[in-house]
């Protein structure tokens, strides 16, 4: 995992706009959050932002009823049951 985080794949701090982190615990998994990581990622690339915006799957957030659960930060908005 430290590996990761030190490629040049992955978007300096600094150049960062956006982090999705899209829960991937037990109960966000069972409703298809690796789908919706999948996704994200795939349409962050599509987009040409992967320099800017980074797609982080999660441990759980604590709200298992209503996943999967998306946040976004900076501006710290969350959504849930995400599709």
């Amino acid at each position: 995992m430290v590996e990761a985080l030190n490629t040049e794949q992955t978007p300096s701090i600094e150049r960062l706009r956006a982090e999705v982190l899209i829960c991937g615990g037990t109960g966000c998994h069972s409703s298809n959050s690796h789908e919706v990581v999948t996704a994200m990622q795939n349409e962050v690339a599509r987009r040409g932002l992967a320099d800017e915006v980074r797609v982080v799957p999660t441990g759980c957030r604590g709200f298992c009823s209503m996943g999967p659960v998306m946040m976004i930060y900076p501006r710290a908005s969350s959504t849930a049951r995400c599709r």
